[in-house]
């Protein structure tokens, strides 16, 4: 659970459906060689070293600092060894509930946190709670550390003075929320479920992190305050620094900071209780989802015991991927699956092993379980392959690399210290981690899987519920029947260069880790669909990796897990992007079959029928969740019929579209658009372009320039008045309201003083719609602005997931915020000026890992922008003045000829959205077309 799920969110980023691990795959599952056969493993390879001094202060506070000078940023990284496993019954949800109140301020800063840091230029800003610690975290610039650690400092020693009944009765209103939010999801109640029917009564993780609805009710200012005197003392505590700070230095400020806080009161902990099952214990859920899902759970050895290590390989092995077992037996070979997938949860006193897996629309789901159940007892009778042990344990390595990038935020090195140092007592458990994976041998994880996973399994089955209805009108209720007769329910600088074929290259060398991304823009996204065919540009670049002239799908994918390789193929809006991330010892391998899934698709047929089943249950996905739903419908009402951004922003098409989808769709589709001198490679690490061209040109010798089609993204006048659209979802427990209009394209003249403007109007935590229907009235758990990136004219959406008896105050806060910010209470200087802090000092921490510069290179190449577009950001951005935001506003908010989508629950919302009386109100069905309705 984190305080606030909110970055620079895009259509694509809030659409993701239900998406689960496992994602296509092929051919049957071999013969496996029993693990007694196998040779002995070659020597494992290194342990990766993050070097870091560790100190306490008299207070009991544990330091961790690891110097990382690579930018001129620094990473604070809390860890409170306090969660919810420490809850008692009846007060469950506090350890959550006090994340949320730590961020609201404290006796010396008595305002709400996430501001004050934005105002700092902090990246990577959250705070999350899980069953075993509290974490609150933050990467800023060098020059705002002093100000940071006296913020963290002041809501560790000094809060309890600041929290008041208020503050307690806002924050729980916002927990709340975000609790309706996630069991609004489909299978969103699955979590507290598990926890309640896995795990004995008076179990530390027998209730969930978030708590119940009656427990947070019932804290009282007397409960959370002796909840924080208890647990938040320094004594309790681990804090990793991580970034361009010397040991030295960082002890002086610590010590400065922290020093004086009391240490906290002896804490009783609890030890290690797996509470290991015997038999089957199974359960049915009914749920408002189209497909039937089984979810099978093992209680295991918990983190940092060997069999909790080599258990994590089995998940993988079994379920990680596309060369996973699950994955080709269910969803390649037999097709009774759209997803199947397993993974090990190692908490801290006690772990979990699950497998999930997906049936088709309408499938057999006891088929799929009778299938899953054959290939975990294969593995229990035979281990694993010496293959698949070793792509595991590449792909581990692989990642773990990719993660030692980043100081800071999820998984940076600062979490890596912090965790084992919590739950281990040791920073350098991670290398006892690392090194027990590269030794593993098939023994071992046979051993782990025979011991846990062959009894003492808990079977969830969620079916979807039916599409009840009651029906019209009814019998005369006053007259009784008669009886009848008884009868018998900051951007690095790049290097450009450009191929033979006219193919443009663009370099960002790093050598920060021994790692190569590149990212292909090929002149195609979704706007390249013919108008009667939308989907084709997102199913071509799905099947890229499906098959070759000379490979199959599980070749491919084979292959890249031996190499420790990502390759991942999808649509955008303007562009489509082939994306690989590959070792710099195995670029020329990785980048061997990087090209031929590039310029060899064959698009087999049989692979092809199973990619248009799993679409159409994604599409049916969308239309159930409320969000995919939304986004769906609103490009059409923005652009009407003909225009290329008026298909669904999902990109997934229409039932209609994907039916009629041919192999030689998409083999036309890419012989049209992939063409070399109509496309961009992105390339940031650890290469020169001097090395980087040639084995390009070899690479791609055989792929030949030519013309592309003009795509219709032509400007259209947009709707002409305010017009509001219903979208029944029965029995919502939320309702989504978005709001669109039409601006100018990304690379228009004006984009950063309209990017500032959306910063403070909807684009940042402290951006006026979410203080209002957040912070200021909790009936949301977030409510935020954004533009869709586009080369042609773009949507602005406004987004506000609302509780439902709060929909009409909702979307009347909404449209009075619009007309507020138009004219009749502009941008103030201090908001302005807050707006242009965020967008400027942010920009030390924005570019830390290759992935963040590929992905800004990528930007300016898919929009035309300035090759130092992002070198003169910053100044640009600061010279912004009140005349330019006034500018804009005239420009491109349009508050009478605005959209309005609302999907919720029509029952209780309609009444209440007419009286508002915003403009005509229409019915929508899932499709996006009016249905008739009585006002």
């Amino acid at each position: 659970m984190s305080v606030f799920r909110h970055a620079a969110l895009t259509a694509a980023a809030l659409v993701a459906p239900v998406a689960l691990a496992a994602q296509t795959q092929a051919p049957p599952v071999g013969h496996l060689q029993p693990a007694s056969s196998v040779p002995v493993a070659a020597p494992a390879p290194p342990v990766p070293d993050i070097k870091y001094t560790k100190f306490v202060l008299g207070n009991g506070l544990t330091v961790l600092v690891h110097e990382d000078h690579k930018a001129p940023i620094i990473a604070v990284n809390l860890w409170y060894h306090v969660g919810s496993k420490n809850e008692v019954f009846g007060k469950t949800g506090f350890a959550h509930l006090f994340e949320h109140l730590m961020f609201a301020g404290s006796e010396n800063h008595n305002d709400r946190y996430i501001p004050a840091a934005e105002a700092l230029g902090a990246t990577d800003l959250n705070g999350t709670t899980t069953e075993d610690r509290t974490n609150y975290f933050e990467t800023v610039p060098v020059s705002a550390l002093d100000r940071t650690l006296f913020l963290e400092s002041d809501r560790m020693g000094h809060l309890v003075g600041a929290i008041d009944k208020q503050r307690l009765d806002l924050q729980r209103g916002v927990v709340q929320n975000e609790k309706r939010q996630d069991e609004n999801e489909p299978y969103g109640k699955t979590d507290v479920t598990i926890a309640e029917n896995t795990y004995p009564a008076g179990h530390p993780y027998s209730h969930s992190v978030i708590g119940s609805m009656d427990d947070l009710n019932a804290a009282s200012l007397d409960d959370v305050k002796n909840w924080f005197l208890t647990y938040y003392g320094p004594a309790n505590v681990t804090l990793a620094i991580a970034g361009d700070i010397t040991v030295e230095q960082a002890k002086e400020k610590v010590q400065q900071y922290f020093g004086d806080i009391p240490p906290g009161p002896p804490i009783t902990k609890q030890g290690t209780w797996i509470a290991k099952m015997t038999g089957e214990h199974r359960q049915i859920m009914q749920d408002r989802v189209p497909q039937a899902r089984v979810y099978k759970v093992w209680n295991v050895p918990q983190y940092g015991s060997a069999d909790a290590t080599y258990l994590g390989l089995v998940a993988d092995i079994l379920g990680s991927g596309k060369s996973s077992r699950l994955y080709k037996r269910l969803v390649y070979r037999d097709r009774s699956a759209t997803d199947a997938f397993s993974f090990l949860q190692a908490r801290e006193i006690a772990g979990q092993f699950q497998i999930v897996a997906t049936a088709q629309p309408n499938g057999d789901l006891a088929a799929v379980e009778r299938a899953l159940d054959d290939e975990l007892a294969a593995f229990i009778r035979n281990g694993p392959t010496p293959a698949e042990l070793e792509r595991v344990k590449t792909e581990y390595r692989a990642d773990f690399v990719r993660r030692m990038e980043r100081v800071g935020g999820f998984g940076g090195t600062s979490d890596i210290l912090a965790r084992g140092q919590t739950f281990a007592g040791n920073p350098d458990q991670y290398r006892v981690d690392f090194d027990r994976v590269q030794r593993a041998t098939m023994a071992d994880l046979h051993g782990a899987a025979q011991r846990w996973l062959s009894d003492g399994v808990y079977v969830l089955d969620v079916l979807p519920f039916p599409d009840f209805a009651a029906a019209a009108g009814g019998i005369d209720r006053k007259t009784m029947p008669a009886l009848g007769t008884a009868p018998d329910a900051p951007l690095p600088p790049a290097q450009r260069a450009v191929l033979s074929s006219g193919l443009k290259v663009v370099l960002a060398h790093r050598t920060a880790i021994p790692m190569v991304r590149m990212s292909m823009l090929l002149d195609a996204g979704f706007a390249a669909d013919k108008p009667n065919a939308p989907g084709v540009s997102t199913m071509t670049m799905r099947m890229l990796d499906e098959g070759t002239a000379t490979r199959s799908a599980l070749q491919i994918s084979d292959a890249l897990a031996s190499l420790g390789a990502d390759l991942n193929a999808s649509a955008g809006l303007d562009v489509s992007t082939v994306s690989l991330s590959a070792l710099r010892d195995k670029l020329d391998s990785a980048l061997a079959l990087y090209a031929d899934v590039i310029l060899h698709p064959s698009f087999p047929a049989a692979d092809l029928a199973r990619e248009k089943q799993s679409t159409l249950a994604n599409i049916q996905q969308e239309k159930v969740e409320p969000t995919g739903l939304a986004l769906r419908v609103v490009p059409a009402l923005l652009y009407g019929p003909g225009h290329a951004y008026s298909q669904p922003l999902t990109g997934s098409g229409t039932e209609e579209s994907v039916r009629a989808m041919t192999r030689e769709d998409l083999q036309r589709f890419a012989t049209t658009w992939f063409k070399p001198n109509h496309a961009t490679l992105v390339v940031v690490g650890d290469i020169t372009m001097a090395e980087l061209t040639p084995k390009l040109e070899r690479a791609l010798k055989d792929w030949k320039p030519g013309d592309v089609p003009n795509e219709n993204i032509a400007t259209v006048a947009g709707p002409a008045k305010t017009k509001v659209y219903i979208l029944d979802r029965p029995g919502a427990e939320q309702s989504i309201i978005i709001g669109g209009s039409l601006v100018a394209p990304t690379a228009n003249p004006d984009e950063l003083a309209f990017e500032t403007l959306n910063d403070a109007f909807g684009g940042s935590f402290s951006s006026r719609i979410n203080m209002n229907l957040r912070e200021d009235k909790h009936w949301s758990y977030g409510s935020f602005a954004f533009s869709q990136g586009a080369r042609g004219q773009r949507p602005w959406f406004i987004y506000a997931p609302v509780q439902t008896d709060k929909t009409k105050e909702s979307l009347g806060e909404l449209v009075k915020e619009l007309h507020d910010i138009a004219g009749a209470r502009p941008l103030s200087a201090e908001e302005l000026q807050a707006a242009k802090d965020r967008q400027t000092l942010q920009l030390a921490g924005r570019w830390e890992t290759g992935g963040s510069v590929r992905a800004a290179l990528s930007d300016i190449a898919t929009y035309g922008l300035p090759s130092d577009y992002y070198q003169t950001y910053e100044s640009r951005v600061r010279a912004l003045t009140g005349d330019d935001i006034a500018k804009v506003v005239t420009e491109f908010v349009k508050p009478d000829r605005e959209i309005w989508l609302v999907v919720g629950d029509r029952a209780k919302i309609e009444a209440g959205i007419r009286e508002l009386a915003l403009g005509d109100v229409t019915l929508l069905d899932a499709d996006g077309r009016p249905q008739t309705t009585t006002p």
